[in-house]
């Protein structure tokens, strides 16, 4: 999405939200505009959460930018990338610490898997050396600094509406407290939805505020609080159990 693609966006969502995410699917760092996007946002005084793979975090100082409120590092996928070097990525992180200001967080994030990733144990046991984890009031969460933190999750199955349809009952946030915007405008109910599987309308032609009056959009609504999955894509979902839980 281009910066004044993005810029239209932000205007559409402003009068719904102050908080933003800048990713759908893959690596936000990886946009050949993210400074200009994110001095967009600055200027805007959005919240911006963040969540890269940590491979071009030496090429950013993101905390300089007033409107990134957390940064989230997946730590999960170390082995997927052997183009990260597990000392250098730590140093990154620690530098990243000293540098939070006021009101901005840093999310250390892992999954917990029936094969851990071996580099991303050997981050956390880094950290275990380095850090006290202090338990807080969300599960799996841990603070490690002030405005630091580490959290485990378990892993789920990513949703393939071509796959066999495995749940019917079912609720969760997306189309509820959450939305996605694709690059080509499309609204969809959540950043799992990177395909438009699920489409609500087109920014780009529509206002967010007649798209969230649509019948697609309210129907689809309707069924989660009521405990149906209508959506072919959710039926293929585990991400979704988490909320009946």
């Amino acid at each position: 999405m281009s910066p004044s693609s993005f810029s239209y966006v932000l205007q559409e969502v402003k009068p719904l939200t102050d908080y933003i995410y800048l990713h759908v699917l893959g690596e936000p760092l990886l946009h050949p505009q993210c400074e200009e996007i994110l001095n967009i946002c600055d200027a805007n005084h959005m919240k911006v959460q963040l969540v890269t793979n940590g491979t071009f975090l030496k090429q950013y100082r993101l905390f300089k930018h007033p409107s990134v409120r957390k940064l989230s590092i997946s730590l999960h996928s170390l082995d997927e990338n052997p183009s990260i070097d597990l000392e250098d990525l730590y140093q990154t992180v620690l530098i990243y610490m000293d540098e939070l200001q006021q009101d901005q967080y840093l999310e250390l994030r892992f999954w917990r898997a029936n094969t851990p990733s071996a580099k991303a144990e050997q981050f956390l046991a880094k950290l275990q050396n380095q850090f006290a984890f202090t338990d807080t009031k969300r599960n799996k969460s841990y603070q490690i600094k002030e405005h630091v933190y580490v959290a485990f999750a378990d892993g789920f199955t990513w949703p393939d509406q071509n796959k066999d349809k495995v749940y019917t009952k079912g609720t969760c946030l997306g189309g509820i407290e959450q939305l996605a915007i694709l690059v080509d405008g499309t609204v969809v109910p959540c950043c799992l939805d990177a395909d438009g599987a699920i489409p609500f309308g087109n920014l780009f032609t529509s206002s967010l505020a007649t798209i969230l009056e649509t019948k697609e959009y309210l129907d689809f609504v309707l069924a989660l609080k009521e405990n149906r999955l209508s959506a072919p894509l959710c039926q293929t979902c585990s991400y979704q159990t988490r909320f009946s839980k």
